[in-house]
């Protein structure tokens, strides 16, 4: 659905109170359950059949209106020469070789210039894709995947700045923007929370209410509003969750995260040139060190040894503090990777608020690491010659659908 008046969510959501909050939540999880109970007949991106032209390379049918195509999405437009990875794609092995040969494919023809902490060398890339390719078919014929792979329709970046609600009632959603690049993937990749209902640190899935701290009497008011913070995200969390095993319940089984490295290895493996090394390596050496656990077979096709998965472990530790960081750096500046800022907020405010967020970061990391360094490693800037640029930009009042 797309906008249809209203004003985003995130202007209102602040002055709602908890159950208005909770009957928000309880609207938006019925449309997502209606969208995941549509049936789809192959993997890829959602065209309308009359927009198919013969640079699409294939297609596969769903009714007179609507068809899937090859799976383009704003990094990746494959040329003819490499539609072999574009989809669509009829079963989720041929799905999960062409994403791993995607990410091979991107090694060869994208500029591989490193972002984030140990982004990683271009032969460690290879070895890691080439290793998630002989797993690859494991995988796919593991029982509890295969439950999990029905072609699914999802929002996949359902932030408060894509929900559109009533004027006159802030509950009623009117409207959900940002559909471009629109593709049915397997449930396990696609289920995912909204981005404002993302649970906390420590959060137990399950019919357990988020409480308090036991020492909650006895905090200082700084620890009190902070501890109050973290339990009004558990209770939306909850509800959230709640609401989505009742209506969804085969799929709720992604959101408990005991399948987050499977998920994680599909979802990464076609973009390492974006994320870097860690995210992949890490899932690749949760399941390596699960495989017969998880009933895999006897013997995985590839090994790590311990000197690597030391270092692994200490990389993928500094790795987890800048995702962190870059989190809250989002969240604070109401933007995502791009650095888009919606037309609804104060830019100059926004890039002011940038700025100084920027300057206490330097002074925190310059302490450890150096100048260049710690630019490089910051998420909306550049730095040609030694002078850094904000990448911080204004989203169009109308953003291409």
């Amino acid at each position: 659905m797309e906008k249809a008046g209203g004003r985003p969510l995130f202007r209102v959501w602040g002055e709602m109170n908890q159950l208005q909050q909770f009957s928000l939540i309880k609207s938006l999880v019925r449309l997502e359950s209606q969208l995941a109970a549509l049936e789809f007949p192959a993997y890829g991106n959602l065209y309308r059949r009359d927009s198919v032209t013969p640079q699409l390379h294939s297609e596969v049918p769903i009714d007179d209106e609507y068809c899937l195509g090859p799976m383009y999405n704003a990094s990746w437009f494959p040329q003819p020469n490499n539609g072999i990875y574009a989809g669509p794609w009829k079963g989720l092995s041929e799905l999960g070789l062409a994403l791993t040969g995607r990410g091979l494919d991107r090694l060869q023809n994208s500029t591989f210039a490193p972002r984030g902490p140990h982004f990683g060398a271009l032969s460690e890339h290879t070895e890691i894709l080439e290793a998630t390719k002989s797993i690859i078919p494991a995988l796919v014929d593991w029982p509890i995947i295969q439950k999990l792979s029905k072609p699914t329709l999802w929002h996949t970046d359902l932030h408060m700045g894509n929900i559109y609600v009533s004027e006159e009632d802030p509950t009623t959603i009117v409207g959900i923007i940002d559909w471009q690049f629109t593709s049915i993937m397997p449930a396990f990749m696609q289920v995912q929370w909204p981005t404002f209902l993302e649970p906390p640190d420590n959060y137990e899935i399950g019919p357990v209410k988020p409480e308090l701290p036991a020492n909650f009497d006895v905090m200082d008011e700084d620890e009190r509003a902070f501890a109050k913070t973290k339990n009004n995200q558990a209770l939306v969390a909850k509800c959230y969750e709640a609401s989505f095993a009742k209506h969804q319940s085969p799929a709720f089984q992604v959101l408990s995260r005991k399948y987050c490295p499977v998920r994680h290895l599909f979802l990464f493996c076609d973009n390492t040139t974006k994320n870097g090394i860690i995210p992949l390596r890490d899932s690749l050496t949760d399941i390596i060190g699960n495989w017969t656990e998880m009933g895999l077979g006897d013997t995985c096709p590839f090994r790590i040894n311990d000197v690597d998965l030391s270092k692994h472990q200490q990389e993928f530790a500094r790795y987890k503090d800048w995702q962190k960081l870059k989190g809250y750096t989002q969240e604070l500046l109401h933007t995502d990777d791009d650095g888009w800022v919606s037309p609804q907020l104060d830019f100059d405010k926004v890039r002011a608020k940038h700025d100084e967020l920027f300057q206490i970061y330097m002074e925190l990391e310059t302490k450890a690491i150096s100048k260049s360094e710690a630019e490089r490693l910051w998420f909306y800037v550049e730095q040609p010659n030694t002078t850094a640029q904000v990448l911080l930009e204004k989203e169009p009042s109308d953003p291409p659908r």
